[in-house]
């Protein structure tokens, strides 16, 4: 099975969260990815629904509050990167014959 992963998309990991509340992240890596803008509506953790037009998949395991951008950002927090947006939700589908996981993040 072939995956078309061929983009590129810088990827933050959250680390955690400073005395202020403002959160931490790991130094950014580039990840490729399959990155759609489309339209979608998801239930996230609590049960809340998450309006998304962005959808990335990725051999890599995102996790929620994680943050990707759509090309090579060598800037150490996401939030100070126009166009990066923070992950909602994230599933993952294993190809029919199991040797392959797929990851679906769906970005706030």
């Amino acid at each position: 099975m072939k995956l078309a992963l061929n983009q590129t998309a810088t990827y933050w990991s959250k680390t955690g969260i400073d005395g202020y509340g403002k959160p931490s992240f790991a130094a950014p890596v580039s990840w490729s990815v399959r990155w759609q803008d489309v339209s979608v509506v998801v239930r996230g953790g609590g049960f809340q629904e998450i309006n998304s037009s962005t959808v990335v998949f990725t051999k890599d395991e995102p996790q929620a509050g994680d943050y990707f951008y759509l090309g090579t950002s060598a800037i150490a927090d996401p939030l100070a990167v126009s166009g990066a947006r923070e992950v909602g939700v994230v599933s993952q589908f294993p190809s029919l014959d199991g040797t392959i996981i797929l990851y679906k993040a769906v970005l706030q």
